[in-house]
């Protein structure tokens, strides 16, 4: 039975590791930039995986290996206890992970990275055996099911520990990725200068051509009668030289990061970047932030449009929104950046040479990270410029979903571009949905082989339980028990495991951005809970319903000579 728990635990095992490899990969190469991910690191990763999932099963069927053959056959076990040297073997493996993982993250060296996870998931898997072991010495205060269960599991640790470990492998990589996928997702709406679900949609003409037609109304209708839409407004930019000038606003010169590209022209130097770090001016300077869809940059922005867009665009409250729109009617720029503003003036930027020009300010105070400023034409024209056509923002009451962009690109036929601003989706979102259905299913599996290898072997304490009176639903309760010890043990390690290393990650690259500059966004330290749900409950519960459902209820009667 050993043998038999152990090479289905390879093979689950080896699952879990070539379904959750590939996914982190790309989460780490697309963290770092997918030129330092180079083949042979994947090449290297991939046989690592192979490794972890075999040392997940061949370890307990190393240990099963070293039974007394006599005892085997005579159905008593041999080994009921954990050797030492295993456990503290697990223990250092899991502190060596730790330790590589926060080392690595901090360095930005993402082959550190996986080996400190791959170390730490050894480790869990020797820890095991040792943690089933004392969990059956809790169970004196247990139920009778679930104290037999333990007291199986425990005594044959051979069968259980390789579930468990596949088990908890898929559950850390399934939890894992998303937690980091929750906390990009996040990180990209930080960036954003609007929300989430903002719809923008753009001429399909030349933008380096200033452009005077304005959006006819008929868009505006398509995007009403298609799109859950809240609010529209045109949104243009100032012309100069004959084409449009993506301009911003620059800091007084008191105030200014000498180590911008408006101030250099250039990117700073590695010297210059550290001087920078030290620098308060240049605190959260540089930083790339996403406007209208498709347009980034860390300079900021300045859109020209109406008054009445000021509180959707600025997210304003209703008082300080009439505030703004107030100051835009009497030709200010209205800025969210309070430190743009010096002596009721701003310095508006434009061209590749950042050229500045004095104007009247306003700042408004808002929650928003990105910087934007508005103006409205008449200001533009008064300041000497003309103003050119860019896109047509939306603001919508839920996420638009796939099926009415695209019945907003098919009603303006062709002629225009639709972009809606969506969460991390698409390939990787479908891997990840992959990944928990994976998962799901090896929790499934392991559940059910270990609760069938403990129903073999525990057929005679079925027959004794029945010669002294148990009901025929205690079968029932004990196979359900027995499974919930499998799932719920791997689900629980893996969860833990998983949030922890996620969030320990995603803490240490913070640390690393640190010592960067511009410093990218931090990293939120936050927990998908529906997902941990799914891996913590949901899972286990339908894999003890369903261990329940195919037992049969009539204890086994044996005739002994």
């Amino acid at each position: 039975m050993g043998t038999l728990a152990a090479l289905g635990g390879v093979a689950l095992g080896l699952l879990a590791a070539v379904a959750s490899r590939p996914l982190v990969e790309w989460l780490i190469a697309e963290r770092f930039g997918a030129q330092r991910f180079y083949p042979s690191a994947l090449a290297t990763l991939a046989l690592l995986s192979v490794i972890t999932g075999l040392l997940a099963a061949l370890v307990p069927a190393w240990i099963s290996s070293r039974q007394d053959v006599v005892t085997a056959l005579a159905g008593r076990r041999g080994i009921t206890r954990s050797r030492r040297r295993w456990l503290v073997l697990g223990l250092l493996l899991i502190t060596a992970g730790i330790a590589a993982g926060v080392v690595s993250a901090i360095q930005m060296q993402v082959v550190g990275i996986l080996i400190a996870l791959i170390l730490t998931e050894i480790g869990l898997v020797l820890c095991t055996p040792a943690l089933l072991g004392l969990l059956a010495r809790a169970g004196r205060w247990l139920p009778v099911a679930l104290r037999i269960a333990l007291r199986d599991a425990s005594r044959n640790r051979t069968a259980a520990a390789p579930a468990i470990s596949a088990v908890m492998a898929a559950v850390i990589g399934a939890v894992a990725v998303s937690v980091i996928l929750t906390s990009q997702s996040q990180q990209e709406a930080s960036q954003l200068a609007g929300n989430m679900g903002d719809v923008t949609v753009y001429r399909l003409d030349d933008l380096t051509k200033a452009s005077i037609t304005t959006i006819p109304p008929s868009v505006a209708t398509a995007m009403r009668n298609t799109m859950p839409v809240a609010e529209t407004h045109e949104i243009k930019l100032l012309a100069c030289d004959g084409g449009p000038c993506f301009a911003h606003l620059r800091p007084p010169p008191d105030r200014e990061c000498p180590y911008t590209l408006d101030v250099l022209h250039r990117e700073p130097t590695e010297p210059e970047q550290q001087s920078a770090l030290a620098d308060q001016r240049c605190t959260g300077t540089g930083r790339p932030h996403r406007y209208f869809g498709t347009f980034t940059t860390p300079t900021g922005f300045l859109a020209v449009t109406t008054p009445e867009a000021a509180q959707s665009l600025l997210h304003l409250s209703p008082d300080t929104a009439a505030a703004a729109q107030t100051a835009l009617r009497e030709g200010k720029i209205v800025t969210n950046d309070p430190t743009q503003v010096s002596n009721g003036d701003v310095l508006l930027a434009t061209g590749t040479q950042a050229t500045t020009k004095q104007a009247k300010g306003f700042a408004v105070s808002t929650h928003q990270q990105a910087p934007l400023a508005l103006m409205t034409e008449e200001t533009a024209r008064s300041l000497g410029f003309g103003v050119s056509t860019f896109t047509l923002y939306a603001t919508t009451t839920r996420m638009p979903t796939e099926s009415e962009q695209d019945a907003l690109t098919a009603a303006l036929g062709g002629e225009y571009e639709v972009h809606v601003d969506r969460p991390t989706e698409s390939d990787v979102q479908q891997a990840l949905n992959l990944l928990g259905l994976i998962a799901g299913i090896i929790t499934l599996a392991a559940a059910a082989l270990a609760t069938g290898l403990a129903a073999a072997d525990g057929r005679r304490d079925l027959t004794t339980l029945a010669a002294v009176g148990a009901t025929p639903t205690l079968r029932k309760l004990l196979s359900l028990s027995q499974a919930g010890v499998i799932a719920g043990l791997g689900g629980l390690l893996g969860t833990a495991a998983g949030v922890g290393s996620a969030l320990a990650l995603l803490a240490a690259l913070n640390v690393g951005y640190a010592k960067l500059w511009p410093q990218p966004t931090l990293n939120p330290l936050t927990i998908p809970w529906p997902n941990i749900a799914i891996s913590l409950l949901l899972v286990p519960t339908t894999a003890m319903l369903g261990a329940a459902l195919f037992t049969r209820s009539r204890l086994p009667i044996e005739r002994r000579e």
